[in-house]
């Protein structure tokens, strides 16, 4: 699977509000844990993606949903929800 591929469906999963626990990922994806930090590096600094550890709920999130609003607490929202924004009209001009 591509890093497209992967980035796409970890999207798709981060759109639908699920709390992505490390071992799920690397399950689905059959990916190495070196690969999963990479690619969500990818989406946090190039993508500028909000995605958080949520201890709580033991996994990885994105702080905001697709209409903007917080989904709980982080830090520096007003910048979080900027880079989700940015993050989101990239994906569309791509064709994702």
């Amino acid at each position: 699977m591509s890093q497209t591929e992967r980035l796409y469906r970890l999207k798709s999963w981060f759109d639908t509000g699920q709390c992505l626990t490390r071992q799920h990922v690397l399950d689905e994806l059959a990916i190495s844990a070196a690969t999963l930090k990479r690619d969500l590096a990818h989406l946090r600094d190039r993508m500028n993606a909000p995605i958080v550890f949520d201890r709580e709920r033991g996994g990885y999130v994105i702080n905001f949903g697709p209409r903007g609003e917080p989904k709980g607490p982080g830090t520096k929202m007003i910048v979080s929800q900027s880079r989700n924004l940015w993050l989101f009209a990239r994906l569309a001009r791509a064709g994702y």
